[in-house]
């Protein structure tokens, strides 16, 4: 019986290292694969957390006047401002979040550590008189690594079209639109109902 030759042998070695460049190669994609699956699913699980939030502040929004000094000639206002960048109104902040109650709340970009962060400042509302100090907000970060944040306004009419600014001083939107941008993806349009006056 003739055992292997030198040749024969190392044939089979260089076989056999292929064989486990071909299955080390495989699992590293596997591994890499399993870990953009993981990212994405937590960018959409941040996206639906961050949706649900936002459905129920926008939804709690309160149509409160916002009354002048007295002998002012200026009439009562509700107690909303929406730019294209910004909107500040006053709502039932969810309990599920852990603050009960009415709150002056402002949905903004801030700077942060990756660039810009999309947050909301609030803080319990004081009265229908006079404008919230933002100095003694609290701010809690929604979306980190922001590239692009719009805001658009609709009112409760037929074939109304979407407004950049809200500039009605007897009504809150019936509507609301924030298109975001983060870590170079864009979100899904995310569109709100606000309560009716």
């Amino acid at each position: 019986m003739r055992g292997f030759t030198l040749v024969e042998i190392v044939v089979a070695l260089t076989l056999v290292s292929l064989i486990m460049l071909g299955l080390l190669g495989a699992l590293r994609g596997l591994g890499d694969s399993s870990a953009r699956v993981s990212q994405v699913s937590d960018r959409v699980a941040d996206m639906r957390l961050i949706s649900d939030f936002l459905r129920r502040a926008f939804a709690a929004a309160e149509p409160l006047a916002q009354v002048p000094p007295e002998n002012s000639a200026v009439p009562a206002t509700p107690f909303f401002r929406g730019d294209p960048d910004a909107v500040v109104w006053v709502g039932d902040f969810p309990a599920r979040f852990g603050t009960r109650g009415l709150h002056f709340m402002r949905l903004r970009l801030i700077p942060d550590a990756s660039g810009l962060a999309l947050a909301l400042d609030y803080l319990p509302y004081s009265g229908p008189h006079g404008a919230p100090d933002w100095t003694h907000s609290r701010t809690h970060l929604l979306v980190g690594s922001v590239d692009s944040f719009s805001l658009a306004y609709q009112e409760d009419a037929p074939g109304a079209s979407w407004e950049q600014k809200w500039n009605s001083e007897q009504l809150i939107p019936r509507r609301m639109k924030v298109s975001v941008q983060a870590s170079g993806r864009y979100w899904p349009e995310l569109i709100y109902r606000l309560r009716s006056p």
